[in-house]
């Protein structure tokens, strides 16, 4: 009998028998090949606008309590000469729970209230100042609010199964682990990564960043998922009061290959804007405790590129 290969997966049912083989599917659930696949992606998609800088790239994020640490999966650079602005893509890899292979995205309450299509997210943004040399550099760090036209905003999301036929049980068990432990690694990587270039401790790293972008810098946290999209649509009016609940014919589930999510920040990475203090008369300030993070389908990941490639107006505009 023919020995097999250790790495050799078996080819009647594609699943695992041997050690070696387990191992290898281990790791495909894990995510590892996923990640390196995304970083690929990166590297090799029109070298010369967008290009890979790392892959887990070490972050730490402090404040006067507690410090705090994450690793970026990917971190692509995309660079805009025209106005000497760029853009970082905070990504994180997240391979779904195999049990919750669909996430289902809600509309934003507030937008349900007012029946408004209108989407506003927010972008992190460094914005530096000072001469060529760098002396007398000075950086303020903020975001920006931007209208988007063709990619809903989502106010909550939940895993759920991917069939829900057959013998299974908890039938009805959803989940939101995966995507908010994907969120706010993403997040505490693009905050702390954005907070790191405008460190003083980084010495003449910190002053070459200032010499070469003298306007501003955006970061754009983006999760890449296989796991399937969707966004629910119904009317608030529609739901009983009395029970909680609403009639399953009057909610749909629409395929979607990227949205953006509203996802709560921890009162720890909340960053004010400089030009827009508290207002003490407000109870919370959106922009400030809310981030919006794009959520991706590993297979639109390119046509994500192509959005950012094609419409550099949008995200490099002052």
């Amino acid at each position: 009998m023919e020995e097999k290969e250790p790495y050799e997966i078996n080819q009647e049912n594609n699943r695992p028998v041997t050690d070696e083989e387990w191992t290898i599917h281990s790791l495909n659930i894990h995510g590892t090949f996923f990640q390196y696949q995304i970083a690929k992606t990166v590297a090799t998609y029109k070298k010369s606008k967008l290009s890979l800088c790392h892959t887990e790239y070490p972050i730490e994020f402090s404040n006067d309590i507690k410090q705090f640490e994450t690793r970026i999966d990917v971190l692509g650079y995309f660079k805009k000469t025209r106005n000497d602005s760029a853009i970082y893509l905070i990504i994180e890899c997240k391979k779904c729970n195999p049990e919750f292979v669909n996430w289902v995205f809600f509309p934003r309450i507030k937008q349900q209230l007012s029946n408004s299509k209108s989407n506003t997210i927010t972008i992190l943004q460094n914005s530096f100042y000072g001469s060529n040399n760098g002396d007398n550099s000075t950086c303020e760090s903020g975001y920006i609010t931007k209208e988007v036209q063709k990619i809903d905003v989502a106010g909550d999301c939940r895993e759920v199964r991917g069939t829900y036929q057959g013998d299974i049980r908890n039938k009805t068990k959803t989940s939101n682990s995966s995507i908010s432990d994907a969120a706010y690694q993403v997040l505490l990587g693009t905050h702390g990564f954005s907070k790191e270039q405008i460190s003083p401790t980084l010495g003449q790293a910190s002053l070459s960043i200032r010499h070469i972008f003298n306007k501003k810098i955006y970061y754009f946290p983006i999760i890449v998922t296989t796991a399937n999209l969707y966004k629910i649509n119904f009317d608030l009016s529609d739901i009983n009061l009395s029970n909680g609940e609403i009639k399953l014919d009057k909610c749909k589930l629409e395929f979607t290959p990227y949205i953006f999510y509203e996802y709560p920040i921890s009162p720890y990475l909340q960053i004010m804007h400089d030009q827009n203090p508290i207002d003490p008369y407000l109870v919370c300030q959106d922009l400030s405790i809310f981030r919006h993070i794009l959520v991706v389908n590993s297979n639109s990941f390119t046509e994500v590129l192509d959005l950012l490639m094609n419409n550099e107006d949008f995200y490099f505009s002052n």
